[in-house]
């Protein structure tokens, strides 16, 4: 629950006419946010009754009601518990006695229309005191072509932190019963207000794009029997697999619970979130060229290229990064560079004029790459991969050709997993789905560019003050608080 619902939940529960509400704050705590997070979020004057009529906030300002009667009859000789109970039959209506049933045969129907009044008042400023987020538009306005826009053209401003930066959430947001990569992390996505969201790509042993983050299923797959913690049991290589293998698969949760989802091959996807949640920005994380190449022409057929990016490493195309057009062919794309793509990139790419760079010259031929690529057609933007900001990291130099081009630059934010009690840092997932590993165990060791040291990427303020314009992140609703108070968070972009 946001700061500006505890202050509105405050201002009811200290009225003088509902004060009886604070007994019931837990429960008024879940109706709220529930209310804030799922409300119609419309402009002010026009839409604002739009806000005041829909279904969400009759059932918060119904849950005002309960509680006030709740405690009321509790407060009887025979107590009972008031339940909200939406009824189809009378339309739903607030008003209607019959709304509210008990477990026992009491009914309490003496609620005076005073008191009813001043509970609405003190529910109306309480919508008033909502955060701006809750009155601007909400996600089922955005338009991903602005989303893209405003990730390729992040400044607003003279000044580097007037800029916009935008928030991806990695496998979607999931929770219990809700798996990563499925259509209710999209779903999850699109109803949190999260502007983008990246899914994973792996090909079938038929060349098929499927939705898995590991190269194997085991960790996802319902019925697999795999333990992430000892190895144990079916853990089939993705590529491994054929289509109709992958089509029996039905996924399960972060908790290993099976859920109602199957594996999601690609094109399923985007005509889900084409015909369903149109107003997000889709970044497909891919692995090798051909994956890029098939999943171009995917996109290309259902129209969709300014509103999904290709994601790939830098390094697939190091020697020619004129021809990623090729692979891409005319969709946005968002190559990235880690610190071994440097190495890569500095031996393969040619570029005459780096050869009087003496001391520089490979990290002119990285940056002469970067500019290249950043020529082609739907470039969006480089995410680099810099664990920590500081002089002496592989990648510090290119983060700061980066910023001082004002250009649009991407990080990587890591969120613990799995055994977050342990303090050995080990709470990522490898990339077979076996837990776990730390992000100390993958710093890199480079030819040319020096040794990373640490990683210190799931410090989300520090990469807000690093120059970074889009956040990819396991927990996305923590990432755009921290640009929020950054004063970086600009959703009106996406209208």
């Amino acid at each position: 629950m946001n700061a500006s619902a505890e202050i509105g939940l405050a201002f009811l529960v200290e009225r003088k006419s509902v004060s009886c509400l604070g007994r019931a704050r837990g429960q008024l705590s879940d109706n709220f946010a529930h209310f804030v997070a799922t409300a119609p979020q419309p402009r002010w004057s026009a839409r604002l009754f739009a806000t005041l009529v829909s279904q969400e906030f009759k059932h918060f300002i119904a849950s005002i009601v309960i509680a006030y009667r709740t405690h009321r009859v509790n407060a009887m000789e025979n107590p009972a518990e008031f339940v909200y109970s939406p009824n189809t039959t009378t339309g739903d209506s607030l008003f209607n006695d019959d709304i509210l049933t008990t477990e026992g045969s009491i009914a309490m129907r003496s609620f005076a229309i005073q008191r009813r009044r001043r509970l609405l008042g003190a529910a109306f400023f309480t919508l008033i005191a909502l955060s701006d987020a809750t009155f601007a538009d909400g996600p089922q306005h955005y338009d991903p072509e602005r989303i893209l826009a405003a990730f390729k053209n992040p400044y607003t401003g003279a000044v580097e932190t007037e800029r916009t930066v935008g928030i991806v959430a990695h496998r979607g947001i999931v929770g219990s019963g809700c798996p990563e990569n499925s259509l209710c992390s999209i779903q999850n996505t699109y109803n949190n207000g999260i502007e983008a969201i990246e899914l994973d790509v792996k090909l079938s042993s038929q060349g098929t794009p499927y939705l898995f983050h590991d190269l194997n299923v085991g960790r996802v797959a319902a019925g697999s029997g795999f333990d992430i913690f000892t190895g144990e049991g079916w853990n089939a290589d993705v590529r491994s697999l054929d289509d109709a293998a992958l089509n029996r698969i039905t996924l399960r949760d972060k908790q290993f619970r099976i859920t109602g989802y199957d594996a999601l091959p690609l094109e399923e996807a985007l005509d889900r979130v084409k015909s369903d949640y149109p107003y997000i920005l889709v970044i497909l994380d891919l692995r090798d060229l051909d994956a890029v190449s098939r999943a171009a022409d995917i996109v290309i057929d259902r129209g969709m290229q300014n509103t999904v990016v290709l994601k790939f490493f830098a390094r697939l195309a190091a020697a020619e990064p004129g021809n990623i057009v090729k692979h891409t062919k005319g969709v946005a794309f968002a190559p990235m560079i880690y610190a071994s793509d440097e190495d890569e990139l500095s031996n393969q790419y040619k570029q005459l004029s780096c050869g009087q760079a003496a001391g520089y010259y490979r990290q002119c031929l990285v940056e002469s790459w970067l500019d290249e690529a950043s020529k082609q057609s739907n470039f969006a933007w480089i995410e680099v991969g810099n664990k920590n900001p500081a002089n002496g990291d592989p990648t510090y130099d290119l983060v700061k050709h980066v910023r001082a081009g004002r250009k649009a630059m991407g990080t990587f934010t890591p969120v613990k997993e799995y055994r977050q009690d342990k303090n050995d840092g080990e709470w990522y997932v490898k990339i077979d789905g076996k837990c776990c590993y730390s992000l100390d165990e993958h710093l890199t060791h480079t030819a040319h560019f020096g040794t990373e040291t640490a990683d210190n990427r799931p410090n989300v303020q520090l990469q807000l003050d690093s120059g970074f314009t889009s956040i990819t992140t396991d927990d996305p609703l923590a990432a755009a608080a921290a640009a929020s108070r950054s004063g970086m968070r600009d959703t009106s972009r996406y209208y």
